[in-house]
């Protein structure tokens, strides 16, 4: 933990943000005409509940951090080479200064009128009993949000927070396991199917109009197969052949043969890691040559596969900073905070948190001191679009669920090499 930044619970596994530059000093006197003054502000607490120990500490840590430097802009912490108002306070001009206020795509993000607290508790994946009674810890104490990163912690406390109207914004994979519909609940990754339908959006760009599927048997090659068939038919697009594949059956050389003799202008790979490179290995074994589609940037992939993915496109939740870009500037500021470049864990949680701070700061101009969850929701709702670092916007759906940009990479020689951001028309900007 940085001293000066946080407060650490004895066993370590909590941190207290309030992310104030010098917020261990007592403030200054504005009468005294000092140029560190600066007003007392109302503070809100945030919680989250994130594997912060053992196995999967890496990217809970990522998540953590991705928040904390949202939380340090949003209190008013300058990132490098940022120009920040000397005195800490809005200059005479205030309707002229708000208006060229940073934005999340133009610079750091801009302060809010009140403070933000962050807690993190470490809750492991699978830790049913933790998740509950850390959630009773942080609630304790008026907490609006609490963010989460496994999806069994957020089950066990989904049912707490709705009764105590807290917000839950979750920040790991999307599951069926999820109520379809929760005045509380919100999860911040694409599903399979956003992901699904923007790739077969570009296919058809491409010039694509016969396509095969092939599938895994697992939870994440069935979601590909529900929503991909039918996307494509909706296109006017035929499906050449759709079915589930299993790679150590018997017959599965014959069936790919057959499939590389009917031709079709891509194949759509519903698999991942080491499965996804070998099965384009065997397809390329097999004599089909033309383009292959996927939806999983796992490194194994790549070493399964070796030459076999070369031309492949490969759609992936990828974070890549663009040169000139906010993502570039939120990367910069993440490496001199945190001396790492931030992954996708990171810029996901930095974007969720600027998305709920600014649905705070609109539930209090209206009135709400500490707003409900459900209430937050609804601000949420109303707005619908948020900058994002990926260079558009995020799109938040009745659902609950966050449409955003998405990393298209070629595979050439083995290694991905960016594209370019993928999404609909709406969301990305130029």
């Amino acid at each position: 933990m940085r001293t000066g930044s946080g407060l650490t619970r004895a066993a370590g596994l909590a941190l207290l943000l309030t992310a104030v530059p010098g917020s261990a000093q007592p403030p200054s006197d504005p009468a005294a005409g000092g140029r560190d003054a600066r007003p007392t502000l109302p503070t809100v607490r945030l919680g989250a509940l994130l594997p912060l120990s053992g196995a999967s500490a890496w990217y809970g840590k990522e998540i953590r951090q991705g928040m904390e430097l949202a939380v340090a802009e949003l209190n008013g912490e300058r990132p490098p080479g940022a120009q920040a108002d000397p005195a800490g306070v809005r200059p005479a001009d205030a309707a002229k200064a708000a208006d060229a206020a940073p934005s999340p795509s133009e610079g750091s993000l801009p302060s809010l009128g009140f403070q933000l607290a962050l807690e993190a508790l470490d809750v492991q994946p699978l830790d049913v009993k933790d998740a509950a009674a850390e959630f009773g810890r942080l609630v304790a104490t008026p907490t609006p949000v609490v963010f989460t990163a496994s999806a069994t912690p957020t089950l066990a406390i989904h049912q707490l927070a709705a009764a105590g109207d807290v917000l839950v914004v979750h920040q790991g994979l999307p599951t069926e396991r999820f109520p379809a519909t929760s005045r509380t609940f919100l999860h911040t990754r694409p599903t399979v199917g956003a992901r699904v339908e923007t790739l077969v959006a570009h296919a058809w760009e491409r010039g694509v109009r016969r396509l095969a599927l092939l599938a895994a048997g697992d939870d994440f090659g069935k979601a590909v197969r529900a929503r991909a068939g039918s996307a494509w038919r909706a296109r006017g697009g035929s499906v050449a052949r759709e079915e589930s594949l299993t790679l150590d059956a018997p017959d599965v050389g014959l069936r790919l043969r057959q499939l590389a003799r009917t031709a079709p202008d891509a194949i759509l790979l519903a698999f991942r890691g080491p499965d996804l490179g070998d099965l384009a290995a065997r397809l390329r074994d097999a004599g089909y040559r033309a383009l292959l589609l996927a939806l999983d940037d796992d490194p194994a992939t790549l070493l399964a596969a070796g030459s076999a993915l070369d031309g492949a496109l490969i759609l992936a939740e990828a974070f890549v900073p663009e040169p000139g870009s906010a993502g570039e500037r939120f990367a910069l500021a993440y490496k001199e905070k945190f001396k790492s470049a931030p992954s996708r864990y990171a810029a996901n949680a930095y974007d969720a948190l600027a998305m709920v701070a600014e649905a705070i700061r609109t539930a209090r101009e209206q009135g709400a001191a500490v707003p409900g969850g459900a209430r937050l929701r609804e601000a949420l709702l109303a707005r619908r679009t948020f900058p994002s670092v990926y260079g558009g916007r995020v799109v938040l759906h009745d659902d609950g669920t966050l449409e955003r940009p998405l990393a298209l990479f070629a595979v050439e020689r083995g290694k991905l090499t960016f594209v370019r951001y993928l999404g609909p028309a709406d969301i990305i900007t130029r």
